[in-house]
């Protein structure tokens, strides 16, 4: 079988077949729309060119035929611009991970102790269990870094670690939302995010269209804080966080994560519950 495909695509020469079918179908009305899942949208567009053609064929009126030349036209167009715009999805990039791909020579490795990364997913996991297996799932989650002899591997770059630590799904209506978590045994004179992450999550928020939060620990161990907040990322107008700041959104360590769905003006968000 291999042998025939190999022979197959000997006779093909360096023709790209499939690419030259994805040209054609761009002068279908409706294939592009419906393969794209804007399937009212190709509805529309065959029935009215299936109307003006009766329309044309019956009365012999030029302007149903110009009628007929605009929406093929309107169809061409816009099956164009979904394939320009699939395009820019195969290549799209964040400006954090941009930086990262297209410089690779700048980046300097230095070893780094493993511990603060075992604390922060030990931490994670934590948030994690927080949430009942009824309610959610995990659309996304950070990959942990690879380690040896307590320090973190020189490896490829994960850009998916850029953005927050979980990406979650309330299944009863199908809602996302995002979830960044910190532990820190205090909050010292150091930044807890610092203003980079923060930019990035603000514009992860922005691009992405789902709501942000950010759970924080404090005290205690990673496993079992002392103290815990759920902050929303649109309430946080700059890096600096502030305990006193902190203090208005602070729950609970021992009670579990709800989800109040959102509507269409507003997201949803997450709250806490004692069940």
């Amino acid at each position: 079988m291999f042998n025939k495909i190999l022979r197959i695509r000997k006779r093909m020469g360096n023709n790209n077949f499939i690419q030259k079918e994805r040209v054609a179908v761009i002068f279908i009305t409706g294939f592009m729309q419906f393969e794209n899942k804007q399937k009212l949208k190709g509805i529309l567009l065959i029935a009215g060119l299936l109307l003006f053609i009766v329309l044309a064929f019956l009365t012999r009126n030029t302007a149903y035929s110009i009628f007929l030349g605009y929406v093929y036209g309107f169809g061409v167009l816009d099956s164009f611009s979904i394939a320009i715009e699939n395009k820019e999805k195969r290549v799209s990039i964040s400006d954090s991970a941009s930086k990262l791909v297209d410089k690779p020579d700048e980046l300097t490795y230095k070893p780094k102790k493993a511990d603060s990364f075992e604390k922060g997913e030990i931490f994670e996991n934590f948030v994690k269990n927080k949430f009942n297996k009824r309610d959610f799932t995990i659309v996304k989650q950070t990959v942990p870094f690879p380690r040896s002899n307590g320090f973190l591997v020189d490896s490829l770059t994960i850009e998916n670690n850029l953005d927050p630590d979980f990406i979650l799904r309330y299944r009863p209506n199908h809602e996302k939302f995002a979830l960044e978590t910190k532990w820190r045994s205090f909050l010292g004179n150091y930044d807890l995010i610092y203003p980079e992450q923060m930019a990035r999550y603000k514009q992860f928020e922005e691009d992405e269209k789902i709501p942000v939060f950010i759970v924080i620990g404090i005290g205690g161990t990673a496993n079992k804080p002392n103290r815990l907040f759920l902050l929303p990322l649109n309430k946080a107008d700059s890096h600096e966080l502030s305990l006193e700041f902190l203090s208005k959104y602070e729950i609970d360590p021992k009670n579990n994560f709800k989800w109040r769905p959102g509507c269409v003006w507003n997201p949803g968000y997450l709250y806490q519950s004692s069940d």
